[in-house]
């Protein structure tokens, strides 16, 4: 039985929400809700509430009972519609499909009365009592049951849509068939019916988008056209139920029970139907694209013209099913039970066969149980030169062995497959996915490599002479070694790939881009490379490189030492820091001015060279003999002067803004007042230099060798000399504040009227210092070695 809900003591925003809708106040005009003009205002009013406050009717005293009637349809008088039956007792009467039309029913008792099918359309049921009555089928449109008691009546199959009855707080009636009324008319939405009772309910239209049905019993119901999208209905029952044209978008139908239901022409895209029983369910024409159907009990169902591309049916059973015109393209069908079933009109394209369960019932074409022999057995020795093989999934398949060439791969994912050694000579290729396949050895010349996927494959040693590979994405790829004479790579992605000593004679690689590429010793001789770019340390070591066009393509950290550029054009490049150490060049080779400067200071002896001026910028110049070389005034911004040597050179005026010095010796240099702020020097020698006065405030001079170096005078403040040596170094009147000393040798410094407030003196060896005069106000001496007397000579301040 089902317990009548006092609805005047139940609080959520939906209901509130039908308040908001319906419920006016005096002096508010009455309002239609939009698509809903056929709904009667007070009626709705009156159900509201009703729902507020339910009580028991009292029976109308005025009206004295009149005996029991049998008003059976056959007998029932041409003015039975409109008759006068006030108060009648009607208890248990058979008024199946009588014509009740504008009858005054008011008083009535209806208890257990068979109604179905009646027409009650402008009937009067004021103060009726119909408990239980049977209102299958029937007509109610317009009807008033104001006062009357119709608690656990059978509304089976009445359309409550836009239904217009009129009904006021005395009306008691089902929570059952309120929520079918809300859902019909679209006021369910995102509502909590977990374990709802709707057997036999009229949902046809229903709006039940987004609302918890976990469990709900929709037995006999109806829900054609329902709006059941993103709604949660895990473990319902829905056995036989006719589900025509329902919207079941990222439902979650997860173990429901759909045995026999009607889901013909439904949309489920994206549905979760894990583990759902769809045994001999209709789902003619429905869309289940993307669905998870992993495990679902799908034996003798109907999937004529249904769509379950890329759907997951792992471990499915669909044996018996009809899958006649069904589209299966890219579905995951691994392990599924296909068993008895006919696929020769199915389309499987694309679709994963792996380990799937097939019988001698079950009807497949013959391009389609090659596959899925080749899955189950693999390939070796197997003669396939010239098939089609076109959109198929071979992926991680040993195919090794078997003879490819002339074969149809198009559009097929090989991915992780064994093709090494094997012969694919003019092999149709063209969009294939190849990702991380072995290709050790492969033949693919005069192949069809189209906007082919070999992200990540290996090729070491596979001959592609003249094979077309434009635009392709190689990047990872490994071609140790690979024959690519006259190959087409315009515009190819090579980031990461390994090509050690391949083989690119005449290849073209136009507008190619390759980023930490490895061409170690590679045969680039006549290629074109005009228009690449060659980023992030691309590897061109004792690259052969004679005679190749470079010319307009991008260099940026480009690494071609020992390089054979003789012959080659590198004019209009875009040159970053390329390290052209032990390069070869000749007369033929066509390189800039500059950069022929640059290789002729790697590579010829450079100490003394009057560079004045130069433009030295952005050029790898990492240990390059510069010393006593003049560079007063010389470009050198952004450059990589890494372990150079510059001993003793003249680096007067010289721009070095983002220069990299870093391991240098700049011993004994003159750089006197010099303005070099937030410089970086770490690990820079710099002995005995002489930087008396020098602007080097927030400077990095970490691990580098001061020893004897002149800093006097010199702003560093908030400078950092972390283990620095600055042993005898003299630091007198120099700005030290906040500067960072922490384990430094300071043994023997001048510090005499140094700027020392809160520097960083941990654990520092100032043994045998000058402090006299010395600022240390703030500074951390933790575990610092001082030297004696210190106290005495240290300014008070």
């Amino acid at each position: 039985m089902i317990t009548p809900l006092r609805l005047g003591n139940f609080s959520g925003p939906k209901f509130r929400g039908v308040g908001h809708a319906y419920v006016r106040h005096a002096s508010q005009p009455a309002r239609r809700r939009a698509g809903s003009s056929n709904l009667d205002l007070l009626s709705l009013i009156a159900l509201l509430a009703l729902l507020l406050s339910c009580r028991v009717p009292t029976p109308a005293a005025a009206v004295s009972p009149t005996p029991p009637a049998e008003l059976a349809p056959a007998h029932c008088p041409p003015d039975c519609a409109g008759a006068d039956l006030r108060g009648h007792d009607l208890r248990q009467a058979n008024l199946a499909g009588a014509d009740l039309r504008g009858a005054d029913l008011s008083g009535a008792y209806l208890q257990q009365a068979n109604l179905s099918g009646a027409n009650l359309t402008e009937a009067i049921l004021v103060d009726a009592d119909a408990r239980g009555a049977d209102l299958r089928q029937a007509i109610l449109a317009h009807s008033d049951w104001r006062g009357a008691n119709v608690l656990n009546v059978n509304l089976a199959g009445v359309s409550l849509k836009g239904l217009a009855i009129k009904i006021n707080e005395t009306t008691r009636f089902d929570y059952k068939w309120y929520v079918v009324w809300a859902a019909v008319n679209g006021l369910a939405q995102g509502w909590n019916l977990r374990g709802a009772d709707l057997v036999g309910a009229n949902l046809d239209g229903a709006d039940l988008g987004e609302a918890d049905l976990v469990g709900a019993n929709f037995e006999e119901a109806s829900l054609v056209g329902a709006q059941l999208s993103g709604a949660n209905l895990h473990a319902a029952h829905l056995a036989e139920v006719s589900l025509k044209q329902a919207d079941l978008h990222k439902a979650n139908l997860q173990a429901a029970e759909l045995g026999l239901a009607d889901l013909s022409g439904a949309f489920l895209m994206d549905a979760n139907l894990f583990e759902v029983n769809l045994r001999s369910a209709d789902l003619t024409g429905a869309d289940l694209l993307r669905v998870d159907l992993i495990e679902a009990h799908g034996a003798g169902a109907n999937f004529f013209q249904a769509n379950l591309q890329t759907a997951d049916l792992r471990q499915a059973d669909l044996s018996g099913a009809n899958l006649t015109e069904t589209d299966l393209s890219g579905a995951n069908l691994r392990e599924t039970n296909l068993s008895q079933t006919d696929l020769r009109q199915t389309e499987l394209q694309d679709a994963t066969l792996h380990e799937v369960i097939i019988d001698e019932g079950t009807q497949l074409a013959p391009k389609w149980r090659l596959v899925w022999e080749i899955l189950q057995q693999g390939a070796p020795g197997r003669n396939l030169r010239g098939l089609d093989l076109s959109h198929v999934n071979l992926s991680y398949t040993n195919l090794a062995g078997a003879d490819l060439s002339g074969v149809d791969l198009s559009g097929s994912n090989i991915h992780g497959a064994n093709l090494a050694g094997i012969n694919l000579f003019q092999a149709n290729l063209s969009k294939a996915y190849l990702a991380t396949t072995d290709l050790t050895k492969a033949d693919l010349r005069e192949a069809n490599l189209r906007q082919v996927n070999l992200l990540g494959a290996t090729l070491d040693r596979a001959n592609l002479q003249g094979a077309n590979l434009y635009g392709l994405n190689l990047d990872y790829a490994s071609l140790e070694e690979a024959n690519l004479q006259q190959a087409d790579l315009q515009q190819a992605r090579l980031e990461g790939a390994q090509l050690p000593r391949a083989d690119l004679r005449g290849a073209n690689l136009s507008g190619a881009k390759l980023s930490g590429t490895n061409l170690e010793r590679a045969n680039l001789q006549d290629a074109n490379l005009s228009q690449a770019r060659l980023l992030g340390g691309v590897y061109l070591h004792e690259a052969d490189l004679r005679g190749a066009d470079l010319s307009g393509s991008t260099l940026e950290y480009t690494i071609l030492t020992g390089a054979d550029l003789r012959g080659a054009n590198l004019g209009s490049v875009r040159w970053r820091n390329v390290s052209l150490q032990g390069a070869i060049v000749d007369e033929q080779t066509i390189l800039d001015d500059k950069w022929r400067l640059v290789w002729e200071i790697l590579n010829q002896p450079a100490a003394q060279r009057d560079l004045r001026g130069a433009d030295l910028s952005q050029a790898d110049l990492s240990q390059a003999d510069l010393r006593e070389a003049d560079l007063s005034s010389a470009n050198l911004s952004e450059s990589n002067l890494y372990e150079a040597k510059l001993q003793k050179a003249n680096l007067r005026g010289a721009d070095i803004r983002l220069a990299n010095f870093n391991g240098a010796d700049l011993s004994e240099i003159e750089l006197p007042e010099v303005n070099w702020p937030n410089i970086s020097l770490i690990s820079v020698r710099l002995f005995a230099a002489n930087l008396r006065g020098a602007v080097l405030n927030q400077a990095v001079f970490d691990h580098s060798d001061l020893r004897r170096a002149n800093l006097s005078g010199a702003a560093l403040n908030g400078a950092s000399f972390y283990g620095v040596n600055l042993r005898r170094a003299d630091l007198s009147e120099a700005k030290l504040v906040n500067a960072i000393l922490w384990d430094a040798n300071l043994s023997n410094a001048n510090l005499s009227g140094a700027d020392l407030r809160r520097a960083n003196l941990i654990r520092a060896n100032l043994s045998g210092a000058n402090l006299a005069g010395a600022n240390l106000s703030g500074a951390d001496l933790t575990d610092a070695i001082m030297p004696e007397g210190w106290h005495n000579v240290v300014a008070a301040y």
